[in-house]
């Protein structure tokens, strides 16, 4: 089966974002960071420790939200304490971001235009540095754009976003609530106008002495 030529430049961008983050991986792996971690990410890697050894009975009562010690405490009980594990499988995550950014993008824009935001995304600095720190920054971006696509994909999007780009599906909300709430003669529209507009400024017949 051919590949398109979009289909294999997101591919590529996918796999340059996740060469970049595990080629940084590798150098952070023999940095002082790596072996020393501090602040946050001491925290998480405790925590983490704690529902690798007892499950969830080890995480007790927490202040930040448990999702992420719990994914990364799995993997550590999977992989046997390997921290390295844990971030290898978080930089594939980072690197599928950028195929996600293509499927959001593509929704509301061109092709070009959505493959050059993915590549974006796959070089920039931060998202590269985040992938390799034991932080809520990857996971979190992931599930994000994750639930985004997946909401686009189901048509449950709002109507007022749905079908910008020229050729793109209508919106499958009923035509009289576009049109009522978030036409531009509708209430939505008129408030938006409204808003935009400013202020009215009436101008005065009063002119001061000379």
């Amino acid at each position: 089966m051919k590949l398109t030529r979009s289909a294999g430049g997101i591919l590529a961008i996918v796999f340059l974002a996740t060469a970049l983050r595990l080629i940084y991986l590798h150098q952070w792996a023999h940095s002082d960071f790596y072996s020393c971690p501090i602040l946050d990410q001491m925290e998480f890697l405790d925590e983490s420790g704690l529902v690798a050894d007892h499950g969830l009975a080890g995480l007790g009562i927490v202040w930040r939200p448990p999702l992420y010690p719990l994914a990364v405490g799995t993997i550590f009980r999977l992989a046997h304490g390997s921290r390295m594990a844990a971030l290898i499988l978080q930089t594939l995550l980072s690197g599928l971001c950028a195929g996600l950014v293509y499927l959001i993008a593509v929704r509301f824009a061109s092709k070009a235009v959505s493959l050059a935001a993915a590549a974006l995304y796959a070089v920039h600095w931060i998202m590269i540095f985040s992938s390799v720190l034991f932080l809520t920054t990857t996971l979190f971006t992931f599930l994000v754009l994750l639930t985004t696509w997946l909401l686009l994909a189901s048509g449950g999007c709002c109507c007022c976003l749905q079908g910008s780009r020229p050729g793109s599906p209508r919106s499958r909300a009923p035509k009289s609530l576009s049109a009522s709430r978030f036409g531009r003669r509708g209430r939505f529209g008129r408030t938006v106008e409204r808003l935009l507009r400013g202020p009215s400024i009436q101008r005065s017949s009063f002119s001061p002495p000379p």
